[in-house]
């Protein structure tokens, strides 16, 4: 994909899938695993006077920031205008890789589910590393692909995929997901930008469906 491509591309993805919709979900494990991710998010930065939230979306994680400052970022002009239908935080049109902002500016940020459908995921941990200062918490979060995968070609073959997973694809990584995340991605992106503290297995260590990594900016 050519870079001027991207913006398009990733509006029209966003238009069709969205993210609000799985806080809310009628699969109970879905609501669960994607509330709990928020909640260890929102503990993670918990004293941060300044923070942004980068691929902020419609606002859901940048609504409930308990900060001095809270900035949200995202490229989508879809995604900022209902988030400014639900947050009074600033918000900002740009890319993950290149943020208006000094380095050192922020406290913590938050990149929660973003790098997947990045097409650089280093160049936005790295850009990660610039704006926040040092000694700053970095809160990572991306999905576990190969498992997420696993568990939906059993559901599919037991045919109750419609039934479990309304109104989710069946394969994230054929369309929106520009790649493939799984714990040893998250930290090869991460080395050398970023010192992991703690890595979080979402919704249980057994189910790692999800993976936040706390990492301090060195």
């Amino acid at each position: 994909m050519k870079k001027g491509e991207f913006g398009k591309w990733n509006e029209r993805m966003f238009v069709k899938y969205g993210n609000v919709r799985l806080y809310n979900h009628p699969n109970p494990i879905i609501r669960y695993t994607e509330n709990k991710r928020v909640r260890i998010l929102l503990d993670s930065i918990k004293g941060a006077r300044k923070v942004v939230d980068v691929g902020c979306g419609e606002g859901y994680v940048l609504r409930q920031i308990d900060s001095g400052e809270a900035v949200g970022v995202d490229i989508s002009d879809t995604a900022l205008k209902e988030a400014r239908a639900s947050t009074k935080a600033t918000l900002v049109k740009a890319a993950a890789e290149s943020i208006p902002y000094p380095d050192g500016y922020f406290d913590a940020a938050i990149c929660s589910e973003v790098l997947e459908h990045t097409m650089h995921p280093e160049s936005v941990v790295k850009e990660l590393a610039r704006i926040v200062k040092a000694g700053g918490t970095i809160v990572i979060s991306v999905p576990n692909e190969p498992l997420v995968n696993r568990i939906k070609d059993v559901i599919w073959h037991l045919g109750l995929f419609g039934f479990l997973f309304p109104n989710v694809p069946r394969r994230q990584d054929d369309e929106w997901h520009l790649h493939t995340f799984d714990l040893g991605m998250l930290k090869r992106v991460s080395a050398g930008h970023l010192e992991i503290k703690k890595i979080r297995a979402v919704p249980f260590g057994f189910l790692p469906i999800r993976y936040i990594a706390i990492c301090a900016n060195p």
